[in-house]
């Protein structure tokens, strides 16, 4: 395994001479959403090296190849959620499979170990298992992860190397203007009683939001929860859970829909602590985002997080538990020093 700051730097000595990366899915069409991949490239911007995404792989790059072309091919994440999907990855696979014996480099960047949605699992498992074979090189964002993933896919950790999650540029709010800010923008957030806990990002089943709020409702715990971001694809349901719970607390508020730059500003800043209860992951965005506020974390003991610096880690519902009950007490303390 080996450790770099810089991805030009891991392309360079898996292909001296590369001219050309080609990046899967599509830089634009994601950072409509996440700004991840364009943040992670643009170290290769400020190069010789051609960059070229796309989320529709063409068998241009194969003729390329033949005429000679020193390029790299760095595939992110890799999974189906539907039948088109399935096939469409069976067809990548062909393609990269001939991509690599005509002298290509493949890499891979392993975001998780298995897809979050649980669809499709024997596909997606078989799937994966092929192409982990596949690329020359693993990518991954930190070296727990490293352990993990060569454990999982029975993988030399040789073969991997680490480039650090890049840091998201925000603005950071002062926490009492944030709060009144908050409380113009959305009323019912409006002198929340502190400490205010963040859980931002997709609502989904394994990020264990209804964990969170079962907490809350089974114990007399004196903070205010605030849970927003957009419906995951396929997680209306468990949605719609987490949205009636959370209406029946009185310390919990849910704030559906997807927060432009400016409110994410707004809800980093107000909050005492980012909650993350992850039931399952590798790497965590919504973490760098965190740390990109400078904000203190509540994570488990999981993946890349267990390498946070700031954060409070724990390993079970028992100890999640024991660290709400805790900050709640302190600021208590404080309000009344």
């Amino acid at each position: 395994m080996n450790s770099t700051n810089s991805i030009v730097d891991a392309y360079r000595k898996i292909e001296p001479e590369v001219s050309r990366v080609y990046v899967i899915p599509s830089i634009p069409a994601v950072a409509a959403q996440n700004p991840y991949l364009r943040l992670f490239y643009s170290p290769v911007e400020k190069t010789d090296i051609t960059l070229n995404s796309t989320s529709l792989l063409s068998p241009i790059i194969l003729l390329r190849r033949i005429l000679g072309e020193k390029s790299i091919l760095h595939h992110h994440w890799f999974e189906c959620h539907n039948f088109f999907s399935m096939i469409n990855l069976i067809y990548k696979l062909k393609i990269l499979l001939a991509y690599r014996l005509l002298g290509g480099k493949l890499v891979w960047t392993m975001h998780n170990l298995q897809p979050h949605h649980r669809r499709y699992l024997t596909a997606n498992r078989i799937l994966r298992k092929l192409w982990s074979k596949l690329p020359n090189r693993l990518h991954v964002h930190c070296s727990t992860a490293v352990q993990e993933a060569s454990s999982h896919f029975n993988i030399s950790p040789e073969r991997f190397f680490v480039v650090p999650h890049p840091l998201y540029p925000v603005e950071r709010s002062e926490k009492r203007e944030a709060r009144s800010e908050l409380g113009k923008r959305y009323p019912q957030l409006e002198g929340l009683k502190t400490p205010i806990i963040l859980m931002q990002g997709y609502i989904a089943e394994y990020k264990g939001i209804m964990e969170v709020l079962n907490l809350l409702q089974q114990h007399s715990i004196d903070l205010s929860l605030i849970i927003a971001g957009p419906v995951k694809r396929y997680e209306e349901e468990y949605a719609t859970k987490v949205k009636e719970l959370a209406a029946n607390l009185q310390n919990a508020h849910f704030i559906e829909g997807y927060l432009e730059q400016d409110e994410l500003d707004v809800f980093f800043g107000a909050a005492d602590f980012v909650l993350l209860n992850y039931q399952s992951i590798l790497h965590s965005g919504g973490a760098i985002l965190a740390e990109s506020y400078g904000k203190s974390m509540i994570a488990p003991r999981k993946g890349c997080l267990k390498e946070l610096t700031n954060a409070r880690l724990f390993s079970n519902e028992g100890e999640l538990l024991k660290i709400m009950q805790d900050i709640s007490e302190k600021s208590e303390t404080d309000d009344a020093e």
